[in-house]
């Protein structure tokens, strides 16, 4: 009796393996009945003739499956499995036969994409004789060569203002803006200036000026002072002409 329960047990499990082998048989084919086929854009999915429910297609345009629900199809949140789409537009390669895997003459495969010519300007080029070449700016008439020697001649080792009548060892007066240099009469810095004279007192105007060595008023001393306070020795600070006095309004500092 044992041995026949024994039997029957093992019957019952063979059995059981038969039946889930059945099941994914019937699930391959129902599979691969209800599978409509891949297509490369969804319009294509929407007008498939005699849809049945448990249909389903693949898209190449949005990667998901699709599905027909009976009565319309829906995208479903499945991925397609397998790659619809060739990733190079590129003929595959012909094996000839004698181990050899054929010649390719792209550059590149898939969607190769040459790097963007990120300079306006041509490089210079190797003579192949030992010279540099030549580089032309946007500035540069391209017809003939210009080099920074045969350009602009600068002055060397000088800061040079020659406005209107001056000259290279000279200066005039400046009567433009609101600094006004004049060396006229004396050495001296006006500080606010007018625009239709270059000499004499303004009002509210200060000065910072050397008295000539025949002046009256502090020869050869430095000077700080209001303009309209300029002769008068008790106003400003002064530093005499031996630079060991130092006075401001009339007192010895």
């Amino acid at each position: 009796m044992d041995e026949f329960y024994i039997h029957l047990t093992c019957y019952n499990q063979d059995i059981g393996q038969l039946q889930a082998d059945v099941q994914v048989i019937n699930s391959e084919l129902a599979r691969q009945t209800h599978f409509r086929g891949q297509f490369t854009t969804n319009d294509e999915i929407l007008v498939l003739a005699n849809p049945a429910i448990g249909d389903y297609t693949y898209s190449a345009e949005d990667l998901l499956v699709w599905d027909y629900d009976g009565s319309q199809w829906v995208e479903i949140d499945k991925i397609v499995p397998d790659q619809v789409t060739a990733t190079s537009d590129a003929n595959p390669l012909i094996d000839s036969g004698t181990g050899v895997v054929g010649t390719s003459t792209e550059y590149s495969r898939g969607d190769h994409q040459h790097p963007l010519n990120t300079t306006t300007s041509i490089h210079p080029h190797d003579s192949a004789s030992g010279t540099r070449g030549q580089i032309y700016s946007q500035n540069v008439n391209k017809s003939q060569t210009e080099t920074i020697v045969g350009g602009k001649t600068f002055k060397n080792d000088q800061f040079q203002l020659q406005p209107q009548d001056s000259t290279k060892t000279s200066f005039a007066g400046v009567t433009c803006g609101t600094v006004q240099i004049n060396s006229i009469s004396q050495l001296g810095f006006d500080d606010g200036c007018s625009r239709t004279t270059n000499g004499g007192a303004i009002d509210g105007q200060w000065v910072i000026y050397t008295p000539s060595i025949n002046a009256t008023q502090s020869p050869q001393s430095f000077i700080i002072v209001v303009a309209s306070q300029a002769s008068d020795l008790t106003r400003g600070l002064q530093i005499s002409a031996d630079g060991n006095t130092l006075t401001f309004n009339g007192r010895v500092i």
